[in-house]
């Protein structure tokens, strides 16, 4: 017989197993609200080109536990946690370990930095995601798909970046065996114009694959998702 550590005295009150939020930015705990009246625009100018760079590893951990922590007060026991300030492995490192910390269930999304680009420089949709990275996360920590946390990619998809980039990044997910997320508007300036059709239609676009927003997506691109097995995280701007 297994001794319960703990006895709570529930007499009238429902009981709910743990919820589970389908997108979250841990590591923007600190700055969480801040930007509530930003554009889209404001967001990449002030938060990813001149806030994020700013984090050491040690603020992406202690934002990562926080933020993880505040989702268990809450009554979030697994979060799939879209981490894309990771500049170095260190930052990386420091996100998983945060995960760890906390004791929740996480999938941890490994996505990429978007700063305005140097002199010289490729625009951050025109890179594909860093596979070395993946390749080190796969044969490390996050090698097992039944932990507490593991692994998915978080790509840039149809709406941030190129065609090509796409077929990259969502052939490496497919290759690695992992589950993949994009942020997806479906507004008329999205860098692959016809989006999921495009996709679908070179065979790219599979059961593993997250949708996240998809609040201007056109109806038969939504029936396209749902028929390929895609689930979708419809999330406000401000989520």
């Amino acid at each position: 017989t297994t001794q319960a550590d703990r006895v709570i005295d529930a007499e009238g009150a429902i009981v709910l197993p743990g919820l589970i939020n389908a997108h979250i930015h841990t590591w923007e705990t600190a700055m969480r609200g801040i930007g509530s009246d930003w554009a889209g625009s404001d967001y990449f100018s002030f938060f990813h080109a001149r806030l994020a760079p700013l984090y050491t590893p040690a603020d992406t951990f202690i934002g990562t536990l926080v933020g993880t922590l505040g989702q268990l007060d809450a009554g979030v026991t697994t979060i799939y946690d879209w981490c894309h300030n990771n500049s170095t492995p260190a930052h990386t490192d420091a996100a998983v370990d945060a995960l760890f910390a906390s004791g929740a269930r996480a999938l941890f999304g490994h996505g990429t930095v978007k700063p305005h680009p140097k002199p010289g420089e490729p625009h951050f949709s025109q890179v594909p995601h860093p596979l070395g990275e993946i390749r080190r996360l796969r044969a490390g920590r996050l090698s097992k798909d039944d932990a507490l946390v593991t692994l998915s990619m978080c790509i840039l998809g149809p709406d941030y970046s190129t065609l090509e980039v796409c077929r990259k990044d969502f052939r490496a997910a497919t290759d690695f065996g992992l589950p993949s997320s994009a942020h997806v508007w479906g507004r008329p300036n999205r860098l692959v114009p016809e989006g999921y059709r495009t996709l679908a239609a070179e065979g790219l676009l599979g059961p593993g694959h997250n949708v996240v927003h998809a609040n201007y997506i056109e109806d038969d691109e939504i029936k396209l998702l749902i028929d390929h097995g895609a689930s979708i995280t419809s999330t406000t701007a401000g989520e």
